[in-house]
């Protein structure tokens, strides 16, 4: 009989979907991934449906496509393109609450996330301009305090927010050095007026604590430059809640030559290359892996066997990214390169000269166990790490 031909996969991130309160809204992100492992995104034509019309509404703005509740209850959302369906699971709570907004969780990730509280702002060590704060929000105590207290509590206005010194300056509607931040019509601009209409209080004692977060999808291969990737991040608290902080994490890119990254969480791909792209939020961190590929052409892969888990591995890696191994090197080049990287010096002309009239075919794992049990590679190991 033939074999099946292999048939690409809709993958729908999250995976399932839970919708905490009236304020909580979920971003959806659908990427086709074929045969050969090459992501393409896919959430602008997909079809969105909930089976259960009134249990939850899919909103898009044309390139985010949003998750939002309307009742408590369960259900599923369905993710179609022709020929194939995926079928996620939504639970919906409290629907009707409308939460206030919380100092710890979304005021603070909202002061780092506009720079405010970074080392080149108030973050300093002696603050900016007579304000300061806290580096990236560790002390968020005295954050509260700043902000409500000092300057003869000028900073915010509880009753007219909107002429809060603090929503004035970071929308440029007066004078601030550090120039725009976010404008008045921006979800931060939103909360954080509304937290100060609340009288601006600090909920340590009650905030649940943020336990980690998670980014999605945490690996994905393209093709070609000019290739789209909406990642999204979901912050997990103590309580069991989550929630999606996309907009509020910090986004960086340790190769922006191969794929780009937006301070939404929008990838690009740009030449041939990898990537990690890394989401920061509120002092926890998540990674991505993207790789680039040239096009689409198939690698051919030599016949080469693994020595070991780490050669595997290795392989694994070199397929994905469709580049051949490299010929085994001369014994000369070998015991050049292994003293280097395991000792970092060169061996000596009678160790080389001995290693390379060596007939014995197991030379090289003798020469590296060798090697691993000389003080040269303890001390090497420690100055590596220490830097």
């Amino acid at each position: 009989a033939q074999a099946p031909v292999p048939v690409a996969e809709l993958h729908v991130y999250p995976p399932q979907v839970r919708l905490d309160d009236a304020r909580d809204q979920q971003r959806l992100t659908a990427v086709l991934v074929s045969s050969e492992g090459v992501s393409s995104e896919r959430t602008g034509s997909v079809e969105w449906r909930m089976q259960e019309s009134d249990l939850a509404e899919v909103c898009s703005d044309g390139e985010v496509v949003t998750l939002r509740g309307r009742r408590p209850g369960s259900g599923t959302l369905l993710a179609v393109l022709p020929g194939i369906e995926v079928r996620v699971p939504v639970q919906v709570e409290h629907a009707d609450l409308v939460p206030p907004i919380s100092f710890r969780n979304e005021v603070v990730p909202i002061l780092t996330r506009s720079g405010c509280n970074a080392g080149s702002c108030h973050g300093a060590a002696v603050g900016k301009e007579g304000f300061g704060l806290s580096l990236f929000g560790y002390h968020p105590e005295r954050d509260h305090l700043a902000l409500t207290r000092e300057l003869r509590s000028r900073r915010i206005h509880p009753e007219a927010p909107e002429q809060s010194l603090l929503l004035l300056k970071a929308t440029a509607a007066v004078p601030h050095k550090g120039n725009q931040r976010f404008t008045v019509d921006s979800p931060r601009y939103r909360d954080l007026r509304d937290w100060i209409a609340a009288g601006a209080p600090d909920d340590g004692k009650v905030a649940p604590a943020l336990v980690g977060i998670e980014l999605l999808p945490a690996a994905a291969v393209l093709v070609g430059p000019g290739q789209p990737l909406h990642l999204q991040v979901r912050a997990r608290y103590a309580d069991g809640s989550d929630r999606d902080v996309t907009e509020l994490a910090l986004w960086s890119s340790s190769n922006e030559l191969s794929a780009a990254v937006s301070a939404t969480g929008r990838v690009e791909s740009q030449q041939a290359g990898e990537a990690c792209v890394l989401a920061r939020f509120a002092g926890c961190a998540a990674a991505a892996e993207v790789m680039v590929l040239a096009d689409r052409a198939p690698a051919p892969w030599p016949a080469v066997a693994a020595a070991n888990f780490v050669d595997e591995h290795v392989h694994q890696k070199l397929q994905r990214a469709r580049v051949a191994p490299a010929p085994v090197c001369s014994d000369e080049v070998f015991v050049r390169r292994v003293f280097l990287d395991l000792v970092q010096q060169l061996p000596t002309p009678a160790e080389a000269a001995a290693f390379v009239a060596d007939p014995a075919a197991d030379k090289r794992a003798r020469l590296v166990d060798d090697l691993l049990q000389r003080p040269g590679f303890a001390t090497a190991q420690a100055m590596a790490w220490a830097e």
